[in-house]
């Protein structure tokens, strides 16, 4: 009886632990999150009836780092390209190729906040890595994607976004839409006009810059060096009340070749940190968090084939509506049918 009353303890223990603070979720496909932002998560959980999700229309498509969002860069000659999950950077852990897909995690040390990477097959330029908005012929909006979260409590959202080139003829915002399950919308808008060394939190930054400068190329994104990004809110952006925001350079890669021919610079992956306060943790912390969606702007569309490039999602949730483990809620139920069955069979007797 004394080993019964152990199991049902250690059950309940286990489970007021998982419940004792903020738990965080990687978005995604497979057992939590491991395979990221997959096709099939997105298209099979979003039932988005509101612009386009990933697979449909023009949309967002699944496209390779070193491809796309990298534009070709490579270094010594041509021998080494980014290896942005891999052994080429610190805050990572997997076996990224571009040829092949495979699981692996993008961690933001100064947050503390864990990014999944994609898993997800391979396409016409290598392993899928990264969710690319389409070009735009003309000025305006592009179609949306959303990325279904169902999280009850979100304290927090982290986005991995990048624009790709560092030019003023080719910036791109974007907006980011958080719908809640009250029909509570917060929406914030990120600008991608102030890209250098100095760039503030609230910015969309640039995946690539150049030296010198190109045609297609003419400046600096948020440096080379690594460090966070301090600053206050970028007044270039449109950012609600109650939320902060929280940008940080996951990665770094000195290039000497690109496809659109510059011949130095650096490649680049940035987070984003949505911290909520105020009345809109008030409303995040009592309702959930059904979907994100994004929407590639163009501010600045002299360029059109500028593109903004999404590669995970990870979100902070209050302790109190974590979910508990599958084997957690079975040592519970052991404990307590252990319990009924020997006291019945007492009575019994």
């Amino acid at each position: 009886m004394l080993r019964i009353h152990k199991i049902l303890f250690l059950g309940l223990a286990v489970l007021g632990a998982a419940s004792a603070g903020p738990i965080q979720l990687q978005i995604g496909g497979g057992t939590n999150g491991v395979n990221g932002l997959t096709s099939n998560y997105i298209t099979t959980n979003s039932g988005s009836t509101t612009g386009c999700s990933a697979g449909t229309c023009p949309a967002w498509t699944e496209q390779n780092y070193n491809t796309n969002l990298f534009l070709g860069a490579t270094a010594s000659g041509g021998s080494t390209t980014p290896d942005a999950y891999g052994a080429g950077n610190a805050n990572s852990t997997g076996t990224y190729s571009q040829s092949s897909a495979a699981t692996g995690t993008m961690t933001d040390t100064t947050n503390n906040i864990t990014f999944a990477m994609i898993n997800d097959g391979t396409g016409a330029g290598g392993s899928n890595n990264v969710w690319v908005a389409p070009t735009a012929t003309t000025a305006g909006d592009s179609p949306l994607i959303t990325i279904p979260v169902g999280v009850f409590g979100v304290e927090s959202v982290w986005t991995m976004l990048n624009a790709d080139l560092a030019s003023a003829a080719t910036s791109r915002d974007a907006w980011v839409v958080f719908n809640f399950s009250n029909s509570v919308s917060y929406t914030v808008k990120l600008s991608n006009t102030a890209n250098s060394s100095n760039s503030v939190n609230g910015f969309l930054q640039d995946a690539v810059d150049c030296t010198p400068s190109t045609t297609n190329c003419t400046g600096a994104y948020n440096g080379a060096t690594g460090s966070a990004l301090n600053g206050t809110n970028g007044t270039g952006s449109v950012i609600p009340a109650g939320i902060t925001i929280d940008t940080n350079q996951l990665y770094s890669f000195g290039y000497t070749n690109t496809s659109f021919g510059s011949t130095g610079g650096n490649v680049v992956l940035d987070d984003q940190g949505f911290v909520f306060s105020g009345a809109v943790l008030t409303e995040s912390l009592a309702n959930t968090l059904n979907n994100i969606q994004i929407e590639q702007v163009a501010s600045m569309s002299t360029d059109p084939s500028a593109t903004v490039g999404l590669s995970a999602v990870t979100v902070i949730a209050s302790g109190a509506s974590a979910t508990p483990e599958p084997s957690t809620v079975a040592l519970l139920v052991l404990g307590m049918g252990a319990i009924l069955f020997n006291r019945n069979r007492r009575r019994a007797s």
